[in-house]
């Protein structure tokens, strides 16, 4: 099973990388915190993706960018909160889903993954 979610992880960090360039129509301090981010920056990614947020609280890619970072750097419980806070803001928001499941195996909460799973495929179905 731990296979499974570092296996999870990983392909949702190719999928980011992959995409990550097509940031169209954000502020370039988003870009600029995308770009941080990819450079495995963690901190300074979410110093930006905070600037961010602050100024836009609305900003839901922003914030679930934030929940990235913050995944990466190892804080689990702070990566789920922002997910969270960007589902709340966008509730179609399936990749959201997909990295808050990713961080609840991280916590080895396996029912709320799967639930999370569930949504975003549901989400992506329609």
């Amino acid at each position: 099973m731990q296979e499974q979610k570092k296996r999870y992880a990983l392909i949702f960090l190719i999928i980011f990388l992959a995409i990550s360039p097509m940031v169209y129509g954000e502020s370039d301090l988003t870009q600029q915190g995308v770009a941080f981010l990819k450079a495995q920056r963690f901190d300074e990614a979410i110093g930006v993706f905070t600037k961010v947020t602050t100024a836009d609280p609305g900003n839901a890619k922003a914030i679930y960018y934030r929940g990235m970072a913050r995944y990466y750097k190892g804080d689990l419980d702070q990566a789920i909160a922002d997910y969270t806070q960007a589902i709340k803001i966008d509730p179609n928001y399936a990749t959201a889903y997909d990295n808050r499941a990713t961080a609840w195996y991280g916590q080895g909460n396996d029912e709320q993954a799967e639930a999370d799973l569930a949504k975003a495929k549901a989400l992506r179905d329609e």
